[in-house]
């Protein structure tokens, strides 16, 4: 699912590079209340490759990769299916779901957060936690 991301979205905004955080912002802001319901209204639910799915599933990806990235010892928990995998810290015991992020943004309920700026604040709360 990440190689897919990161080939659609590379064409798709011109991207370049190993995903970062600009491309979760680029994406971020491309998806607002009008591309979401763009999105939700061409993607027929009893599709399984349909496009709210498939763009849920690759943010979901693209913001796995990034946290990892950012943060190298969370290790992946992989789940059937695999939309319910999530990434943990070993150190914090925490559990980080980057695909339920991902359902969030492409939703009322998190249409408006700046993932961007989550992915760090995340980051930046597992350093805190490791220092106590």
């Amino acid at each position: 699912m990440f190689n897919a991301a990161q080939s659609d979205w590379s064409s798709q905004f011109s991207l370049t590079g190993d995903p970062d955080l600009h491309w979760i912002e680029t994406i971020d802001k491309h998806y607002d209340r009008a591309q979401i319901k763009d999105l939700i209204g061409r993607s027929d639910p009893e599709d399984f490759s349909n496009d709210y799915l498939i763009v849920c599933c690759e943010f979901g990806a693209l913001l796995g990769h990034v946290l990892k990235k950012l943060k190298p010892r969370l290790q992946w928990h992989y789940e059937w299916p695999y939309w319910e995998s999530d990434l943990r810290d070993p150190k914090t015991n925490n559990i980080i779901p980057p695909f339920h992020w991902a359902v969030k943004k492409m939703s009322e309920y998190g249409v408006d957060d700046l993932f961007w700026e989550k992915v760090p604040a995340c980051v930046s709360m597992l350093d805190r936690k490791t220092e106590v």
